[in-house]
């Protein structure tokens, strides 16, 4: 806690300082440490110590916040060398020299905000634990907080410290699947389904043998989970059977705002294309009777969100989905194929 309100006071440009606004910084950006370290009692010593160090002085007209503090406290002059000069050795002496400290050069505030996480870093770092957990487990180990290490990826990555580093792995959410036995490395397919009756439907096709659609044979089958399928794909990674082969992945979601954006999210980190199959057979059955997108469905999605579903299809198709979407406000769901559909797709000629 001294360190921190060391700092404080080194930064702080008027030459008196309020008890209460030293407090309320603490409490505001450095809560868990402030009660971790005995909170307001300790508090108090603190500011003695930092009397009797030279550092600042009461001022006693401004009278006393009813325990041994003053209401208000004034900075002494010090000769030692600038601030600027203590501070920067600080940040190259006291920290490990895996941690890229070069942005809070001059910027005290965020190292102040940032400066609890990473003393922790710092202490981890120089322990040398090796043992391996899970992210989750880690940054409750470091932060008494398990999200935060998953939440603040952005401030590791501005000190260059890698999860890797902190000896630690992420999860991912499972997704459901069905996966057939498949002894070919060279062509293993993955269709990804937004809706449960879909797959539902589809996996009960694979276990009668019915896997194969427009001279495609599906290895496996995975219920998306509407976006759910954004955080949980990473689960394929520990998928052990396809470690070390070169899979292909298609996707078919509702023709809606929702599943076009959905597919063009997905494929910004996976390499997946839209089962057109199946999108070609929802659009032929039901291009002259498209029902409107009920009123909660009804919000507006901008068009450059699915943008990149449409840009997948012909100017022909992209214009029957722009006039179905956008025009008639309409949608085509997934379920709109059902098992006699798929059967039917599953032919060679692949026509309803």
């Amino acid at each position: 806690m001294k360190d921190l309100i060391a700092l404080f006071i080194e930064t702080h440009k008027p030459k008196t300082i309020r008890a209460d606004d030293l407090e309320v910084f603490l409490v505001r950006n450095h809560k868990l440490r402030y009660e971790r370290e005995g909170g307001f009692p300790a508090f108090v010593k603190t500011i003695e110590d930092i009397c009797s160090d030279g550092v600042i002085s009461p001022v006693i007209s401004r009278g006393k916040t009813g325990t041994k503090l003053y209401n208000v406290y004034r900075k002494i002059e010090q000769a030692a060398e600038p601030v600027e000069e203590a501070y920067v050795r600080m940040l190259l002496n006291e920290y490990h020299p895996k941690m890229a400290l070069s942005s809070y050069a001059k910027d005290y505030e965020l190292f102040i905000i940032d400066k609890p996480y990473l003393d922790e870093i710092n202490k981890f770092l120089k322990t040398g634990d090796t043992e391996v957990i899970s992210i989750n487990e880690r940054s409750f180990e470091l932060f008494y907080d398990e999200k935060w290490l998953d939440q603040n990826r952005g401030a590791l990555q501005r000190i260059s410290i890698t999860l890797d580093d902190l000896c630690c792995y992420p999860t991912y959410e499972p997704f459901f699947e069905y996966r057939r036995t498949c002894n070919s490395k060279s062509s293993y397919h993955i269709l990804i389904v937004e809706n449960k009756d879909t797959y539902y439907t589809l996996k009960r096709l694979f276990i009668e043998g019915i896997y194969t659609f427009g001279e495609i044979p599906f290895s496996m089958l995975i219920y998306g989970e509407g976006d759910k399928i954004l955080r949980s794909f990473s689960y394929i990674n520990e998928i052990e059977e396809l470690r070390d082969i070169n899979y292909q992945v298609h996707y078919f979601g509702d023709i809606d705002p929702k599943g076009m954006s959905i597919f063009s999210s997905l494929q910004k980190t996976v390499d997946v294309q839209p089962f057109f199959l199946f999108y070609f057979a929802l659009l032929s059955k039901y291009e002259h009777r498209v029902p409107p997108r009920r009123k909660k469905e009804q919000a507006k999605t901008k068009p450059l969100s699915y943008a990149t579903f449409l840009e997948c299809f012909n100017e022909s198709i992209r214009t029957s989905i722009i006039s179905i979407v956008e025009q008639c406000n309409g949608y085509l769901p997934q379920e709109g194929l059902n098992r006699k559909d798929f059967i039917k797709l599953s032919h060679s000629e692949g026509d309803l």
